[in-house]
């Protein structure tokens, strides 16, 4: 496994400030930054009302995708309308509203209809298998 170049910067950062320290936490959950001692983070998704400093950084997409299993159950999907009867599994702290692109144009889609809700993503990807 590589390193990041964001892992990289980090490292170097390290190696040229001999009197910083530095712990690296990967948690794919909300929680309370100053309870838990951290500062600075990199945060995704939605953040909550807060007296903390931010500055946006950067935007991600997501992706529907659909077990081949769970696809086979359900009827022919074409349309996004086809869309609002099946179950999805989300992820804590993101939007339960995807835009979806098909060229120009744009379709919101709601998906809180959710059975399954998990809090970091190796459970996602797990869900979804």
């Amino acid at each position: 496994m590589t390193s990041s170049s964001y892992e990289q910067a980090v490292w170097e950062f390290v190696r040229q400030h001999q009197t910083v320290a530095v712990t690296i936490r990967y948690l794919d959950r909300n929680f309370d930054l100053v309870a838990e001692g951290i500062d600075p983070a990199l945060c995704m998704g939605e953040l909550p009302d807060s007296a903390l400093r931010s500055r946006r950084l950067g935007s991600f997409e997501r992706k529907l995708v659909c077990a081949p299993s769970y696809l086979k159950t359900l009827p022919k999907i074409e349309t996004p309308d086809d869309l609002k009867g099946v179950d999805f599994v989300a992820m804590e702290g993101l939007a339960d509203q995807v835009v979806l692109h098909k060229g120009a144009a744009e379709r919101e889609l709601s998906t809180s209809r959710c059975r399954i809700l998990v809090d970091n993503f190796a459970e996602l990807r797990s869900a979804l298998g």
